[in-house]
C-alpha cells in the first residue's frame, strides 16, 4: 500500500511532561520506521501532517525523550493498529 500524506489526529492522547514528546512509527516488514515526533496542545483537536511511508504493515505512536529515538519505547506504547 502506498501513501500520499499521512495525517494523525492528536487530541485523544493525554499531554506528556515537558522533557516527552510522542513519536509516530510504521511497521514495514516487521521493523519499526520513524516517521516523526510531535507535540500536542491541551485537549484540543489537531492535525498532524507526518512523513509518508510506502507499503506500511501497522502505525504506532510511543512516548520518547525530546527529539525522539532510533528505536520505540514499547513500554510507553499508546497506539498501535494494523493496516
Amino acid at each position: 500500500m502506498s501513501i500520499c500524506s499521512l495525517w494523525i489526529k492528536t487530541a485523544s492522547l493525554p499531554l506528556p511532561i515537558a522533557e516527552l514528546q510522542y513519536q509516530l512509527w510504521a511497521l514495514v516488514e516487521g521493523k519499526p520506521v520513524d516517521l516523526g515526533v510531535f507535540d500536542i496542545k491541551n485537549d484540543t483537536l489537531e492535525l498532524k501532517e507526518m512523513k509518508s511511508i510506502p507499503k506500511a504493515e501497522a502505525f504506532a505512536i510511543t512516548l520518547e525523550t525530546k527529539g525522539g529515538n532510533p528505536s520505540p519505547n514499547l513500554d510507553q506504547l499508546f497506539v498501535i493498529g494494523k493496516i
